[in-house]
């Protein structure tokens, strides 16, 4: 499934902006908001019952106003297309695209860029992304 869906995302890509016209960081939220919208079926609360899931790889829609996907998915994600996986994240978090959490590791200065969700029955490392940024047209 994860094969089909990212075939589908790369004919997705072949109808956005040629890499002239587009940053790259609006790239890189393409890519996020097009892998998590042709996986909706491995996150909870999209197409299918989270019971009947074999992998969750993020949450839709939660009700405290944001999307999350799993560090681990993302990643996977980054290599199979291709993207620098920690450049995407640096760059999603300065753009605001994604929100860091509020807590700053002993001996760093900035907060980290996941926080910690209940995905599933377990909590886990993820990225967060408000609604309205998500839905937010290119």
């Amino acid at each position: 499934a994860i094969e089909d869906a990212i075939i589908n995302a790369k004919e997705v890509f072949k109808l956005l902006p040629t890499n002239a016209e587009i940053s790259e960081t609006e790239k890189e939220k393409s890519f996020v908001r097009g892998f998590m919208t042709q996986n909706q079926n491995r996150f909870e609360g999209g197409n299918v019952e989270i019971d009947k899931m074999q992998v969750i790889q993020g949450k839709l829609y939660d009700h405290d106003g944001y999307h999350y996907i799993t560090a681990t998915a993302l990643k996977d994600a980054c290599n199979k297309e291709g993207f620098n996986y920690r450049k995407l994240v640096a760059d999603l978090v300065e753009d605001g695209f994604f929100v860091p959490s509020n807590t700053i590791k002993k001996g760093y200065k900035k907060p980290l860029a996941t926080v910690q969700k209940k995905i599933g029955k377990t909590n886990t490392d993820c990225y967060r992304i408000k609604h309205d940024v998500f839905n937010a047209p290119e």
